[in-house]
């Protein structure tokens, strides 16, 4: 996969999340879904219980190592975006990340056909000014 297909967000679209997810994280604790006051201060523990999710997959789901997969967490939610094989049990993996203890949400943006388009934003090609997102088909 080349260096466009890596999932980006600009710096201004950062700044313009902001307000949401500071918004997200009070409501999150408010409503009484939440142990931690923030949704986000869970981030941390989700990260490091996906990184073990991960090596216990590889032997039960080997097939997402012929992937190329970026997994953001943020806010309880987990999102993963890249292309995958078309060997790859999507279904199962989904289920698996929806399993990590405080994972609220588990977002799949993954392709099988990258030559079709990918479900998010991409790295501007070489001299083009702004992010392009081509819809997956």
């Amino acid at each position: 996969m080349s260096r466009t297909s890596r999932p980006r967000i600009s710096e201004d679209d950062w700044k313009r999340e902001a307000h949401h997810r500071i918004e997200e994280g009070n409501h999150c604790y408010a409503e009484g879904r939440c142990r931690l006051a923030n949704a986000y201060q869970y981030d941390t523990e989700i990260a490091e219980s996906l990184q073990r999710r991960l090596q216990d997959l590889r032997r039960t789901l080997p097939a997402w190592q012929n992937s190329s997969l970026w997994i953001m967490v943020r806010g309880r939610w987990l999102t993963v975006q890249g292309c995958v094989g078309k060997d790859f049990d999507r279904p199962a993996f989904v289920a698996a990340m929806r399993e990590i203890p405080d994972v609220e949400k588990v977002i799949d943006q993954t392709t099988a056909t990258p030559s079709r388009g990918v479900p998010y934003a991409l790295y501007p090609a070489s001299g083009a000014s702004t992010v392009t997102n081509t819809p997956n088909r």
